[in-house]
């Protein structure tokens, strides 16, 4: 059986190349950010100690990963 499966994200590849999309710097996404303002983040954790990650994420409009990734460079 010498079948090739071709996953959807092999095909998006090479469509984005085959319609002379040569640029290689990424594009725009919808969805949240991963970069948060440090300052806003600080003041928010100052104001509330308590505030779970997930609690600042929604505030923030981001997930709670980017919270906690983001957590580690603020000086709190």
């Amino acid at each position: 059986m010498n079948s090739c499966w071709v996953t959807q994200q092999q095909k998006q590849r090479t469509a984005y190349f085959d319609n002379w999309n040569l640029k290689l710097e990424d594009s725009s996404r919808s969805g949240r950010p991963t970069e948060i303002d440090l300052d806003i983040l600080k003041e928010l954790i100052e104001s509330d100690p308590q505030l779970t990650t997930r609690c600042v994420a929604e505030q923030l409009g981001c997930s709670h990963t980017t919270v906690e990734t983001h957590l580690e460079l603020v000086d709190v």
